[in-house]
């Protein structure tokens, strides 16, 4: 069951056929290799409470035996029914793997490909220089797409849009993040970084500039963990800024108000107020990015914080209209999971997981789980839903799971990528 874990830096699509989610007739690839079929294959149980949405097979070949790949980067659902992602193949060579990226767009309800926007990919999804750090991601529920990197101190926004951030004197870059329509550097301690919108809407084609804020020199730098969240909100159209901190007894939400904006090489001058503190343990090592998730119109972040050493889950919830900050979930574990599970966060802060089949028995299949509170986890629709295939990315968006599923189809050198959503 444990997911195939991706390599980033290498990465599609040569083919691809679309299922309505209506039906379950297998559609032909548009182009394929006469010497092997290309056709996918069902990768659903009888009766599984998922439905295909969308279907890609390739043959792919190889160098020295060495096996190709198959996976998606991202994708996301816009207006309820638009389907927007980023796939790609891994092809072996006698040296750095052939990476063939494809971006595609699907109506689900008529089944037929959407053209992609103007202004997509003003810079290449394949990058011919290497990074410490590559995280290629839709903004939520849109069809822009962005590739973050980060190398020797300086991060960068690919893709869609363009922002660029430098470390300052004696300040910490922090960790690139997406908010929910704009770039930020998370932080721990003193400053991380947000960005400011240059004109214009931020959506493709968009340029953003970035300023410095944190909680406040009031603070001990080692008080706060690398995992606090940068965020930028927009209230009726007047851009907010907040800083979620966290500590080790306690998760703190601030205002950022600015006097000065500052720059790349200045301190900015602001005033970081405290809306509100919860106390909460969070133990140990975290993770250097929060899972977040928002609702659809941005107005609710809710995000995970997990502890590295015991792989156990917190969660919160903040609501930026009534500026409400709550818990969900506190140090827990997920039952039946292991180390490669898929998982996401949904806005009231349960979380939805794949895992072994049969509450934990069957470790040859899988299923998909949902915790909330102290309650034990609870299956999401059948179980043991998979007869072919491995997880790769797991999202729940408008109240429903989608499922990425990669794998080599048995006996030929057919790889295949399948999305699903829950019925």
């Amino acid at each position: 069951m444990s997911k195939a874990k991706m390599n980033l830096s290498v990465s599609i699509l040569a083919i691809s056929a679309i299922c309505c989610s209506s039906c379950e007739k297998k559609t032909e690839p548009d182009v394929y290799d006469p010497a092997a079929s290309t056709a996918p294959v069902d990768v659903l149980q009888a009766n599984a409470s998922y439905s295909r949405i969308y279907d890609t097979a390739a043959y792919l070949g190889g160098a020295n035996g060495a096996p190709s790949n198959i996976g998606v980067y991202d994708f996301t659902i816009e207006n309820g029914n638009l389907l927007h992602a980023v796939l790609y193949t891994s092809l072996p060579t006698q040296q750095s793997p052939l990476i063939i990226p494809a971006r595609i767009s699907k109506d689900l309800n008529s089944g037929k490909s959407v053209a992609l926007p103007a202004g997509t990919g003003q810079y290449p999804m394949n990058l011919n220089i290497s990074y410490d750090k590559v995280i290629r991601q839709f903004f939520p529920y849109s069809n822009v797409f962005s590739i973050l990197v980060e190398k020797n101190g300086m991060g960068q926004f690919l893709g869609d849009i363009d922002a660029t951030i430098t470390t300052g004197i004696g300040n910490p870059q922090g960790q690139g993040d997406f908010s929910f329509r704009y770039p930020v550097f998370n932080s721990g301690g003193f400053y991380g970084n947000f960005s400011r919108l240059g004109s214009g809407s931020p959506g493709i084609g968009a340029s953003f500039t970035v300023f410095r804020a944190g909680i406040g020199s009031n603070a001990n730098l080692n008080y706060f963990r690398v995992s606090c969240l940068h965020e930028v909100y927009n209230n009726n159209g007047t851009n907010e800024y907040f800083a979620i901190g966290v500590t080790a007894d306690s998760v703190q939400v601030y205002k950022i108000n600015f006097s000065f904006m500052g720059d790349n090489n200045n301190y900015p001058v602001f005033t970081a107020d405290m809306i509100q503190a919860l106390p909460t343990s969070v133990p140990g090592t975290l993770e250097d990015r929060c899972l977040r998730h928002y609702s659809t119109d941005g107005k609710t972040l809710s995000f995970m914080i997990t502890e590295m050493n015991s792989n156990k889950r917190s969660t919160y919830v903040y609501n930026f209209e009534s500026n409400t900050l709550t818990q969900n979930l506190n140090n827990a574990t997920l039952e039946y999971s292991d180390a490669g599970s898929d998982i996401d966060i949904d806005e009231q802060g349960d979380l939805y997981y794949t895992a072994y089949a049969g509450n934990g028995s069957n470790t040859g299949g899988v299923s998909v789980y949902k915790k909330s509170g102290t309650a034990a986890a609870v299956l999401v629709g059948s179980d043991n839903i998979l007869k072919f295939g491995t997880v790769v990315k797991l999202k729940v968006l408008m109240g429903k799971v989608y499922l990425a599923v990669a794998g080599k189809q048995s006996g030929k050198d057919v790889y295949q990528l399948t999305l699903l959503r829950q019925n």
